[in-house]
């Protein structure tokens, strides 16, 4: 995704949202790549997929109370 609209939809200033970004990036979350058309783009990488996937997976079980795919 192109990483000024990954801010605008995060709802967040971009501060803020590259502060975030930098962390993601830094730890292996997600890749930061210049497109060839001038625009930087934000992907998941394989541990950012595994992560994302753990945290809907607690957000099922905790925040609402049940297994995913009950």
């Amino acid at each position: 995704m192109v990483k000024t609209r990954l801010q605008v939809a995060a709802n967040v200033n971009y501060d803020v949202f590259s502060r975030y970004l930098e962390w993601m990036a830094g730890r292996g979350l997600v890749s930061l790549e210049n497109a060839s058309d001038g625009h930087e783009r934000v992907t998941l990488t394989p541990k950012g997929h595994e992560a994302y996937r753990k945290l809907v997976q607690w957000i099922h079980e905790v925040v609402q109370g049940r297994a995913p795919g009950t």
